[in-house]
């Protein structure tokens, strides 16, 4: 419900396909410098200025597209946490325990991963943005609030259709 699984595998597979070339392509080609180095091929010490580029390039782009791998698999992450919720809020702060990631790089990681796709229905709370507000996919207003009256105290409330709710004057469950 919040996870694009589309979106999320192909930019797995399309990084993590470019991850392995580029990761395989450094390490052959350091594993050839070294050779050359302790002369097993060519001569001793014979590595042109040119090799120890392209070997750098394999590297740095090998890092590249293996960070870009992590956005991906924290969507998820986030997802299955979010599948949990019961209230339609998702504290930043218990997010960010249950995650092991400091609340201003999960916010930023959130914020990527809803604006590249990988998360739906979904948004962080504007008015308080230690909160995330979780959305039940609806596309009217009408199909996301219904209004209740407390069985308890007689309040009308206005509640979040899919979540459990209580009411914001006797705290009783509705």
């Amino acid at each position: 419900m919040y996870l694009n699984k589309g979106k999320c595998l192909i930019e797995i597979i399309v990084n993590g396909i470019l991850t392995l070339i580029f990761g395989w392509n450094a390490l052959v080609m350091a594993f050839g410098l070294l050779l050359i180095e302790t002369g097993q091929i060519g001569k001793n010490g014979d590595i042109d200025s040119i090799e120890v580029v392209i070997l750098v390039t394999f590297a740095v782009l090998f890092i590249f597209f293996f960070q870009r791998l992590r956005i991906p698999f924290m969507a998820i992450k986030m997802s299955r946490l979010f599948e949990t919720d019961k209230d339609g809020l998702v504290s930043v702060i218990d997010l960010a325990e249950q995650l092991k990631k400091k609340q201003s790089k999960l916010i930023a990681v959130f914020i990527k991963c809803v604006g590249k796709g990988f998360l739906v229905n979904c948004g962080i709370f504007a008015v308080d943005p230690t909160y995330i507000i979780l959305g039940n996919g609806a596309k009217t207003i009408g199909e996301r609030y219904r209004v209740v009256r407390c069985t308890s105290c007689g309040a009308t409330n206005v509640n979040r259709i899919g979540f459990e709710n209580k009411c914001k004057y006797c705290d009783s469950r509705l």
